[in-house]
């Protein structure tokens, strides 16, 4: 299995990572030992500042499949920690469409050069100790990505207009009213 395969991977609905035929059917494929470990990102665009002028982020935040879904849904019992904090460009240029596309490929970017290090250890695995300090072989693929309806069209390549899921437009759904 490929590290880009298992970080590519579609989003699928399940009770539990750990139940899905997925990774009941890639486990055979890594070495003995080894184990996954899902990874699940999240991210929502926040307002950081409103004394220096409104400033906007794009915290991006990082949890594992192990940790039950009822926790994760939860703040206060922080779940979640932060990995980066992605910018929210403002570009100058007279074409309004053009400004969009820079600052959405600026997003990608960024969350390329951050989840790289994850990237690798879904390619190669990565040694990491275990609740009681033994070292285990883990490889890491993002299970699920986290986001309201505006960053998914954007991590989606997508305009407003369009389904994030499918090639469907607003004018193949017929009269809105």
């Amino acid at each position: 299995m490929t590290g880009d395969h298992a970080w590519n991977l579609q989003v699928r609905s399940h009770v539990s990572i750990l139940q899905s035929a997925w990774l009941i059917g890639s486990q055979k494929d890594l070495p003995e030992g080894a184990s996954h470990l899902g990874v699940v990102l999240s991210s929502d665009k926040t307002k950081v500042s409103n004394i220096a002028g409104n400033h906007y982020a794009h915290p991006l935040l990082v949890s594992l499949t192990n940790i039950d879904s009822s926790v994760r849904t939860k703040g206060s019992l922080h779940a979640y920690i932060p990995l980066a904090l992605l910018p929210v460009a403002k570009f100058v240029h007279r074409n309004k469409h053009m400004c969009g596309v820079l600052a959405d490929c600026l997003l990608h970017q960024c969350i390329n050069l951050v989840v790289e290090p994850l990237k690798q250890a879904a390619h190669l695995g990565i040694m990491m100790s275990n609740p009681q300090g033994f070292s285990r072989y883990c490889f890491t693929p993002l299970v699920a990505y986290v986001v309201d309806t505006t960053e998914e069209l954007v991590i989606a390549c997508a305009t407003m207009n369009s389904s994030p899921v499918t090639m469907a437009t607003c004018k193949d759904f017929g009269d809105p009213i």
